[in-house]
């Protein structure tokens, strides 16, 4: 049985894909580019080891 205390959101409000929403900060952001740079160059770096 649900309680009628708990709100329970509605599933197209689970969530929201608004592109001008952010949900990270500056800082995640370039903190994540960066690794997704260093992953690139490493994997590059790696086949042209092979």
């Amino acid at each position: 049985m649900l309680d009628p205390d708990v709100s329970v959101t509605r599933p197209d409000q689970a969530f929201n894909l608004d592109p001008c929403v952010s949900v990270s900060s500056l800082v995640t952001r370039q903190k994540a580019a960066a690794a997704k740079q260093l992953i690139e160059n490493h994997y590059k770096n790696y086949l042209q080891g092979l």
